[in-house]
């Protein structure tokens, strides 16, 4: 697993905030700055090993979500969880 598609926040099950969410594990050195970000939180389960999340509700909504946020911050998590093989060929495809 290297990114899920809503979460939840740790005594709110039914948050808003996290049932339209992109659950990722970010980079350590951008872990910071994106947690400063309102539209990022900690996700219950998942938050205490890194997981942050990414809120398309705090973004205005499906339709305002920048995709291109939303595909980087996907590959950075899967570059984190991946087997080195598959982050090789991932390289590989890409160039």
């Amino acid at each position: 697993m290297f990114a899920i598609f809503g979460g939840s926040l740790k005594g709110d099950h039914y948050a808003p905030v996290a049932r339209s969410s992109l659950l990722f594990l970010p980079d350590a050195s951008e872990r910071e700055a994106l947690i400063g970000d309102e539209r990022f939180f900690v996700p219950a389960y998942v938050g205490p090993s890194g997981w942050l999340g990414l809120s398309f509700h705090l973004n205005g909504g499906v339709d305002e979500v920048d995709w291109v946020e939303v595909a980087e911050l996907v590959e950075m998590s899967y570059r984190l969880t991946a087997p080195v093989t598959l982050v090789r060929e991932l390289d590989a495809r890409t160039g």
